[in-house]
């Protein structure tokens, strides 16, 4: 198996399910450096996206995005808050 394996040089495509032709815009954003999850920045970002999201699920009350890797340990124990907080 080759130590160095080179990538073709030219336009790139997004291979899924692919060959899609990319448009300038969108490999002009994925050159972009990308923002600290800890820095404010992407406190704003986080801010305005939960403050949009309420649109979707067409509520005006905080929207909470639990993310986790399976077997996601203490998921019972949220779902059993959050259900009990919304019954009451």
């Amino acid at each position: 198996m080759p130590q160095n394996v080179s990538r073709a040089v030219g336009r790139h495509f997004l291979q899924i399910p692919g060959p899609t032709p990319l448009p300038d815009r969108v490999l002009r954003a994925m050159d972009t450096p990308i923002i600290d999850h800890r820095g404010p920045e992407f406190a704003k970002l986080a801010k305005r996206c939960l403050d949009s999201i309420k649109t979707i699920f067409k509520t005006s009350s905080p929207v909470i995005i639990y993310t986790a890797t399976a077997p996601a340990p203490g998921k019972r124990r949220w779902s059993t808050r959050c259900h009990r907080a919304t019954a009451c």
